[in-house]
């Protein structure tokens, strides 16, 4: 069976359009060896699918070679996209995994206290999720502050943090990621965090 490739999807609204140099919004699908886009750079750079394109009555549209595919429904336009990137970003054994969603409102986050429960000893942290994104494949998504993050990194990172293992840049990404724009830090790439209430 092929190795699994994890896709950060990162919601963008500052990158530009090779087609015009305007700024788009929409998701960028980023692979673990893949840095954060900067402002201004172009989104075509990376996979993506665009929010409200001009002249769409659709919410998503979706640029492919020379077809242009639009949807209300985003699962639907990255079905489409990921099998297209076959062979080429996967083997077909891949998942999505939510790190910057799309804001909602002004009280987005949720308070909730966490930690890995692996045994008795592991340390529970003081964190948030967002309602929109709270999970992936059931495992919590938690945001924490820079207090609680600095913690989960000297406990957690140390432990699993293999500097033989091929996808060591996961754990370089999530130990040198910067806040986000509410000065929280996502700590839900891939680590198998649960509630208090599971």
């Amino acid at each position: 069976m092929s190795e699994k490739v994890l896709f950060r999807k990162v919601f963008v609204d500052n990158l530009i359009s090779w087609g015009t140099d305007e700024k788009v919004e929409g998701y960028v699908y980023l692979t673990s060896d893949q840095e954060m886009p900067e402002a201004d750079e172009y989104i075509e750079n990376h996979l993506h699918i665009y929010k409200n394109a001009k002249g769409s009555d659709k919410k998503y549209h979706l640029a492919l070679d020379r077809s242009d595919i639009a949807s209300d429904d985003l699962a639907e336009l990255e079905k489409h996209l990921f099998d297209w990137a076959e062979g080429e970003y996967h083997n077909g054994n891949y998942e999505i995994v939510d790190v910057d969603v799309e804001p909602k409102d002004d009280s987005k986050y949720v308070k909730v206290r966490f930690g890995l429960y692996n045994d008795d000893n592991d340390p529970v942290y003081d964190g948030f999720y967002n309602p929109s994104n709270p999970r992936w494949n059931g495992w919590l998504n938690p945001y924490v502050t820079k207090e609680v993050f600095d913690k989960i990194v000297e406990d957690v990172v140390p432990k699993v943090f293999n500097p033989d293992w091929e996808d060591e840049d996961f754990w370089i990404e999530l130990r040198d990621q910067k806040p986000n724009k509410d000065g929280l830090y996502f700590v839900g790439m891939g680590l198998t965090w649960s509630s208090e209430e599971d």
